[in-house]
């Protein structure tokens, strides 16, 4: 039973995930420089991950390039 349950959360998380990186330029430019290994600083920040799981709105989201500090 309970791994049923967290079965189901980790499937809703990452589609939550998905949908959130959809929208926002800035995570989906992250998510996809790290996946080509062109990153040389860490790609997520907690926040990042809040933002990412839907928690939080994220006021850069649209913003043509990355943050600074996570670039």
């Amino acid at each position: 039973m309970a791994d049923s349950i967290e079965e189901t959360v980790v499937a809703f998380l990452g589609d939550r995930v998905f949908q959130t990186l959809d929208r926002n330029a800035r995570l989906r430019h992250q998510v996809l420089s790290t996946t080509a290994g062109l990153r040389t600083t860490s790609p997520f920040y907690l926040i990042d991950r809040v933002i990412a799981a839907g928690l939080l709105s994220d006021i850069r989201a649209n913003e043509k390039s990355p943050h600074p500090i996570s670039s």
